[in-house]
């Protein structure tokens, strides 16, 4: 380790700066968030992706001969 880079100012400088701005740890609240808005944006993209299969599926009537033929 050289001498002097990591001086006790420097580092109260830092932890101050980064104190700001730090979310982690503030109750468990930002921990929810980390796991509940990938589950949210999955639980929308499946919500968008039955509405239009079960619109499609009014619409177009297929026969078992049709299978990949539009």
């Amino acid at each position: 380790m050289v001498p002097g880079i990591f001086t006790v100012t420097a580092v109260e400088r830092l932890s101050a700066h980064f104190g700001v701005g730090l979310l982690a740890h503030q109750g468990g609240w930002d921990e929810i968030l980390w796991v509940m808005v990938p589950i949210v944006v999955m639980v929308g993209l499946l919500r968008v992706a039955t509405v239009r299969v079960r619109k499609n599926s009014r619409t177009k009537s297929s026969d078992a001969g049709d299978v990949g033929a539009e």
